[in-house]
């Protein structure tokens, strides 16, 4: 899962830090091939807002559940 240092960690989406008290989403890594689009948004932690209003966020999250699902087994 990624790190949180709340003041420091930026959202990758608005490039603002993260802040105690915040609500946030948090992703484990899991794309390696640094040319895939959503690579920097692997292990990464989001403020929810962001995430929530983010045009991508359905395929981000069905690559995620993909993850998910091989640890799984």
């Amino acid at each position: 899962m990624a790190l949180i240092l709340f003041g420091r960690t930026e959202c990758p989406l608005c490039s603002k830090p993260i802040q105690e008290g915040d609500e946030y989403e948090a992703f484990a890594h899991f794309i390696d091939n640094d040319k895939d689009p959503f690579w920097k948004y692997s292990d990464a932690v989001f403020h929810r807002p962001c995430f929530e209003k983010w045009n991508q966020r359905d395929i981000f999250l069905k690559r995620y559940k993909i993850f998910e699902d091989k640890m799984r087994r």
